[in-house]
């Protein structure tokens, strides 16, 4: 076997050095573009309940009963109560506005349920990176245990329950 010329080894090294550099960016771009989706799940969608909630509370709208155990159809009375009072839930990126889908890049779909009391917002559904990415940017501290944002393991153990104190 012949050794490799100074230059074909240039050409190695440095072909698997803009490999290395193009793995790594497009790592960061993949990073980047999904937690643009979380902050666009906090920004557009979850503040945008609060506020809906809130303006709903102020103007004293009737809270259906929530029993433990109805919890779509106590969402749905409660959209359809808020939308004839004028405090319009947001738009979800599903069919029904207590939905939301969260499609990362990568393959990973989180389907987030919102069950929203009149002092909280209940998030069903959540991985434990969203919900400790959430908990950074509504508590400015990532502890599930205290602030506004609390967590806890989900019934089947690979998804989180997340209690939003408004």
């Amino acid at each position: 076997m012949t050794a490799l010329t100074a230059k074909a080894t240039d050409r190695i090294l440095f072909g698997a050095l803009y490999i290395a550099v193009g793995v790594i960016t497009l790592w960061a771009g993949f990073r980047l573009a999904n937690v643009g989706l979380e902050m666009g799940f906090v920004n557009d969608y979850l503040q945008r309940w609060e506020v809906a909630i809130r303006f709903y509370a102020a103007h004293q709208g009737q809270w259906p009963v929530f029993e433990g155990n109805n919890h779509v159809d106590y969402m749905e009375t409660l959209t359809r109560r808020m939308r004839r009072s004028n405090a319009h839930p947001p738009d979800s990126n599903t069919p029904v506005a207590y939905r939301y889908r969260i499609e990362r890049f990568g393959g990973e779909t989180e389907d987030i349920f919102i069950l929203c009391l009149n002092d909280r917002i209940i998030l069903f559904g959540i991985s434990e990176k969203t919900l400790n990415r959430l908990d950074k940017m509504l508590d400015r501290q990532p502890d599930l245990g205290g602030g506004r944002l609390v967590g806890r393991p989900g019934k089947n153990q690979t998804t989180y329950i997340g209690q939003w104190r408004l």
